[in-house]
């Protein structure tokens, strides 16, 4: 009787138990296995996303190998169509010669626009003067009066050694000044000579074609 008592006792709290338990555990077990569904189904999402990956990096490579292959067919054919041009030597600079400038020139020059208040020379005194050429003679300048030439044989010494004074070379540039002239003269006396001959011609021509009008018209009359 005493066992059979206590068979009863625990039959009883064992099926207390079974009801309990499950009434108070039911909604995590609920949400954890919400959770275990969503996990799962990230994680077949994710295997999808590194399947598609894994064969777009495939396509990727073998488009890579293509173009590669493409562009070394393309490099092939320019090679053998292309002959590289012949080297050729780049032509030497043109050499530059420097005209050399005669001291004593490049001294006369550099004295042009200088102003004086006055010129002495062995000619007369000059006021306000202003150099406008010297040369291998002389000086030609400008003055209150109008302009004037004083020759290095006019002025003081001086001036003969500032601008470097030769009476040989002093002789050759008036030489050389003087058949310039005479050249200009020549060609002037030529032109003028010219012209007159022409117009003697013209009068002449114009001479003999009036008598040939005038003979005509008294054989008409």
């Amino acid at each position: 009787m005493k066992h059979l008592l206590w068979f009863f006792l625990v039959c009883g709290i064992a099926g207390g138990a079974q009801w309990y338990f499950p009434q108070k555990y039911e909604p995590q077990l609920v949400a954890l296995q919400q959770e275990v569904e969503q996990v799962g189904k990230a994680r077949n999402e994710a295997n999808d996303a590194l399947a598609k990956a894994t064969s777009d990096l495939t396509n990727a490579k073998e488009e890579a190998e293509m173009a590669t292959k493409r562009l070394a067919e393309l490099q092939d054919r320019i090679s053998q169509s292309v002959a590289p041009a012949p080297f050729s030597a780049p032509a030497p600079a043109p050499s530059i010669s420097i005209p050399t400038i005669d001291p004593k020139v490049a001294l006369r020059d550099a004295a042009k626009g200088e102003k004086l208040d006055q010129l002495v020379t062995s000619k007369g005194t000059y006021q306000q003067v202003v150099i406008s050429s010297v040369d291998p003679a002389g000086i030609n300048f400008i003055f209150a009066d109008g302009e004037a030439r004083a020759s290095f044989d006019d002025l003081d010494q001086s001036w003969k050694d500032r601008f470097k004074y030769d009476p040989a070379e002093a002789s050759a540039y008036l030489a050389a000044k003087v058949a310039d002239q005479a050249r200009v003269d020549a060609d002037q006396a030529k032109t003028q000579a010219d012209a007159q001959l022409a117009a003697k011609q013209d009068q002449q021509t114009n001479a003999a074609t009036m008598e040939a009008q005038n003979q005509q018209l008294k054989a008409y009359l």
